[in-house]
């Protein structure tokens, strides 16, 4: 959804469905004109600043109210063809999981570096989720732990050595009151200091809570 409510559904080869004001509208390829690029919607982001950005079948692109600033791929500028598996934004730039690592696209240059397992201490090349926290930083989950970029550095987070079995990180949201919540094939993870709780049936009985489904 964006800020005025509008829900924005991303078909695999079929474009974008947008409801706005209880009005259904198919927004494609040939809907636009070509300026939506692919109807291969793999990603769809919103960024509260900069609006509706679009991971497809020929990049990337971010809706305006003047049609769509496309930043398509291109191996000369170091940002070849990929399936784009998340997205997030900032002012400047574009970050891009794939299957082969993050890439990182400059909007002002058009130049992307990629961060990947063998050049950097990123855990592994399957880039699953990808959050900005309120501080700009990045939060990468992967299938074998999570990481960190800011300002250009990555931290890396192991899960290897800890309670957690399980290291494959399929989302992960950063709270206002600095709270990470992930999420795996498992259940929900909460990083708490330098440690992992599962935040699982047992951790509430623990806490004397109770609840009925999930």
């Amino acid at each position: 959804t964006d800020l005025n409510g509008n829900i924005y559904i991303g078909l695999r080869n079929a474009g974008i469905l947008k409801k706005s004001q209880g009005v259904w509208t198919h927004i494609s390829t040939a809907s636009t004109g070509g300026q939506l690029p692919s109807d291969a919607i793999y990603k769809l982001h919103h960024d509260s600043q900069t609006g509706i950005w679009i991971g497809h079948g020929a990049g990337v692109s971010n809706q305006t109210t003047n049609g769509f600033v496309n930043y398509l791929f291109n191996s000369s500028n170091g940002f070849p063809q990929r399936t784009i598996t998340s997205l997030s934004t900032d002012i400047q730039s574009i970050y891009i999981g794939t299957d082969t690592g993050l890439y990182v696209y400059n909007i002002n240059t058009g130049n992307a570096i990629n961060f990947n397992s063998l050049n950097s201490i990123l855990p592994s090349d399957s880039i699953k989720c990808l959050f900005k926290d309120q501080t700009g930083g990045i939060w990468i989950g992967t299938d074998l732990g999570y990481s960190i970029l800011k300002a250009g550095v990555l931290t890396n987070y192991s899960l290897q050595g800890t309670s957690i079995s399980q290291a494959n990180i399929n989302d992960i949201i950063v709270t206002p009151f600095d709270t990470i919540l992930m999420s795996n094939n498992y259940g929900l993870i909460r990083r708490i200091n330098n440690s992992h709780v599962w935040l699982d049936s047992l951790y509430f009985l623990k806490l004397n809570i109770s609840f009925c489904g999930t």
